[in-house]
């Protein structure tokens, strides 16, 4: 799939900020006619296309189709803003298909006069939103007309099978303000056209079984706030679960790196704090504590019966670890029930409520999905009694050796760790390799390719990397997390599973060493190459980067990148191809560097002394002055221009040829 461009009305400057209307196409796209697609597949796309298949290929058989683009310009420039109004079109769209549902809340994003063209399984397509109209467009009739996609003919699956789902990730804490898109106490008039924040907070919330085709990540509560200690738990998961995933398949997912030895810890706040969240939001004002509390003991007798007919023992654990693990999954039914509609229904609509509760809990253990992991995981931990001691570490072999070869996807992975009332690390070491010198074999530390995280010590645990090593493998361990999820839907009572994916990389070079930048692109490729998507479940991926790197602009086509300068496109003017090319020469031209490389207040302050010293009553104070700054220049060649220039005026000077 790819992002082919935004074509912007009029609209509420609000929204538009200070973007011009007209065509912003992700490429060398040309400008679509009035009510009809981006032209695509000519011999000039076709082109673009083999050329981006070879180089941006994944390792593999049968792997997606990958399409690498680029946002670029200074600040100010309309990045944001433009990816703002992307989105907004998306949840539109979303609201459009999927408000009869009732299965996702979606709040309507006003203001919006724009199209958003894509093209998925080669053919164009077109969302449109224009005064409160959403329409979905994709390929054409007999009659040449654009076909429009609508659910009540297609069905649900169907029609949004040829839209995509899209991933953001951005880390910048100025990012996703909800106030930040609401009108000002100066244009509080404004409040009446309904353009506000309140469409983003869902935009954060996966609740729906990944059927909003959006998320943002990582999460914000309504007022833009990361709870850093939520994304910390959440990206230990992750990055666990995919470490063992690629390790117990003969891969890395650090490149050199090996997972040496697993630590949990109960949490004994866990069950508290989850319980205590899923009452203040559902039944607070329901029901209150009491009726709330009476629901889980039900759902708590109610799987202790089921598990007993299971062959789920009770003396493996001690009793507190057991009971913990019954409150859990009583917990984690309750909400389930409270968020996702197929449940619902069952809950709300059964004959009895012991009944309803049987027939969900039988339908969680037959139901294997990102939605029933956590469970399953607690039921493997219920079975096997692996994680008996409330805190302990083990060496990574000991504990999932016997699987190696066996787990094949990020679900089964996630079943055999600790249940989510346990916090986990793990301990990571250097590869070792043998090396054979005069017939000695001679084990040494080292990685036979470049690894990721050039700076780690030969070993370390995930709770100690460096900010720049957390933020790659967090952000990239966040992405998969959801591709795998969205992979592993199964199509069903409000169920989609989307084929096309949209990874919008915002800022993403954020926290980055320039080799990290440099390598960035390669490293992403390499960890969707590790991951063994099947092709006919994620069928392509586009990745759009928006960037202010050279160095992850170098690996990027010249006709798949966007320009923006002061809100408007002006890829036009952009003469230079960045593809391969020398860091120095993009700086200056694909990043509207037109005053040089030096940094700005040494540049000024040369300039400064250089003009007091060009008059012939200059006196010699200020020729010292300049001397000691020209000692200190690091650029050689500058430093013996001055040092030239100085020489030359006190020859001319000495020879009485300077005057005022």
């Amino acid at each position: 799939m790819r992002i082919l461009g935004l074509y912007l009305r009029k609209m509420d400057h609000l929204v538009s900020k200070n973007l011009q209307h007209g065509w912003f196409p992700f490429g060398s796209y040309k400008e679509p006619m009035k009510d009809d697609y981006v032209i695509i597949g000519d011999d000039e796309d076709k082109k673009r296309m083999a050329a981006s298949a070879s180089i941006y290929k994944l390792k593999g058989d049968n792997t997606p189709s990958i399409n690498v683009s680029c946002i670029v310009g200074g600040n100010g420039s309309g990045k944001s803003s433009l990816l703002d109004i992307m989105f907004r079109i998306i949840n539109n769209i979303a609201y459009h298909f999927l408000i009869e549902t009732n299965a996702t809340a979606i709040e309507q994003a006003h203001g919006i006069d724009a199209d958003l063209h894509f093209e998925t399984d080669g053919v164009a397509g077109m969302a449109r939103c224009s005064e409160g109209e959403y329409h979905l467009y994709w390929g054409k009739k007999n009659d040449n007309k654009l076909e429009e996609i609508k659910v009540e003919e297609k069905g649900l699956q169907e029609a949004l099978s040829h839209f995509f789902y899209t991933i953001c990730i951005n880390y910048s804490i100025y990012a996703f303000h909800t106030k930040d898109y609401s009108p000002s106490q100066m244009t509080i008039s404004k409040w009446a056209s309904g353009i506000n924040g309140k469409w983003l907070e869902r935009m954060f919330h996966k609740n729906d079984g990944y059927l909003m085709p959006i998320v943002l990540n990582p999460f914000r509560d309504k007022a833009g706030n990361i709870d850093m200690e939520r994304e910390r738990k959440l990206s230990m998961q992750r990055l666990t679960s995919l470490i063992l995933l690629f390790y117990l398949n003969g891969k890395q997912f650090i490149p050199g790196y090996y997972p040496n030895e697993i630590s949990w810890k109960y949490n004994q706040n866990y069950l508290k704090d989850a319980k205590d969240k899923l009452y203040k939001e559902y039944y607070e004002a329901e029901c209150g504590r009491d009726k709330y509390e009476h629901k889980l003991s039900d759902i708590y007798q109610r799987w202790v019966n089921y598990l007993k007919t299971k062959d789920y023992k009770d003396d493996k654990l001690e009793e507190g670890m057991y009971k913990a693990s019954i409150c859990y999954l009583s917990y984690k039914t309750l909400k389930i029930c409270n968020i996702y509609s197929e449940y619902k229904k069952i809950y709300e609509e059964g004959e009895s409520a012991t009944d309803a509760i049987d027939t969900i809990i039988e339908k969680i253990h037959s139901t294997h999905d990102h939605v029933t992991v956590k469970i399953h995981q607690c039921l493997h931990y219920l079975k096997i009694a692996k994680y008996s001691k409330k805190f302990t570490h083990k060496d990574v072999d000991s504990v999932f050796g016997a699987y190696k070869g066996k787990v094949d996807s990020y679900d089964n992975m996630m079943k055999l760790l600790p249940p989510s009332f346990f916090d986990i690390d793990m301990d990571m070491c250097k590869q070792r390799k043998l090396v054979v010198r005069k017939g000695v074999i001679d084990l040494t530390w080292g990685a036979p390719n470049p690894s990721i995280l050039a700076n780690m010590a030969d070993r370390f645990t995930l709770g100690t990397m460096s900010s720049g090593e957390r933020q790659f493998l967090n952000s990239m361990s966040s992405a998969l997390y959801h591709i795998k999820n969205i992979e592993s839907v199964k199509t069903g009572h409000n169920r989609v599973h989307y084929s096309h994916i949209n990874l919008v990389l915002d800022e993403a070079e954020l926290y980055y060493h320039p080799e990290y930048q440099r390598k960035y692109i390669e490293n992403l490729l390499e960890l969707l190459s590790w991951c063994n998507f099947d092709n006919k479940k994620i069928k392509s991926i586009n990745i759009l980067l928006v960037t202010h790197s050279p160095f992850i602009l170098s690996d990027v086509m010249q006709q798949n990148i966007l320009y923006l300068e002061n809100g408007r496109c002006i890829n036009n003017e952009i003469s230079l191809n960045p593809f391969a090319a020398n860091i120095n020469t993009i700086l200056r031209q694909s990043f509207f560097l037109k005053d040089g490389f030096v940094g700005s207040n040494a540049n000024k302050r040369i300039h400064e002394q250089l003009q007091m010293v060009s008059n012939a009553n200059a006196d010699e104070a200020k020729f010292q002055e300049l001397e000691r700054v020209v000692t200190f220049i690091g650029d050689p060649f500058l430093e013996q221009q001055i040092k030239t220039y100085l020489a030359y005026r006190q020859t001319l000077l000495n020879h009485g040829q300077i005057t005022d």
